[in-house]
């Protein structure tokens, strides 16, 4: 049910993901240290296995995503709404559906992993 409920939300447009990805990548004059390339996992930290259904906190900064469902069934037995990427409370209010990865296992159904460049 909370999973339905989710899914009714709605989903975070994939051009948030792109700008935040883009602004990562854009390179700060007061640093010495130039980020080139970004690299994410498909694979949940939660079950190490594939996302089926990609998913984070509004709250959480990171491109990381967990699989909703693994995260809800974890949750239902031992209720701690922790991010299982940040350690961040990541409630069920803040829980939404990532779309940019949505987009990416429509087209790749073979790839655990993407890196975005600069350009």
């Amino acid at each position: 049910m909370l999973l339905q409920r989710l899914k009714m939300k709605g989903i975070r447009n994939p051009d948030h993901s792109r700008a935040l990805i883009k602004e990562k990548l854009t390179a700060d004059p007061d640093s010495e240290i130039a980020t080139t390339s970004l690299q994410v996992s498909l694979m949940c930290p939660l079950g190490k296995m594939r996302l089926t259904i990609p998913c984070c906190a509004v709250t959480c900064t990171h491109l990381q995503c967990f699989d909703a469902a693994l995260y809800l069934q974890m949750n239902e037995k031992k209720p701690t709404w922790i991010c299982p990427v940040c350690d961040k409370k990541a409630a069920y209010e803040s829980l939404i559906l990532h779309g940019l990865f949505m987009e990416i296992f429509h087209d790749c159904s073979d790839v655990d992993e993407i890196k975005s460049q600069e350009d």
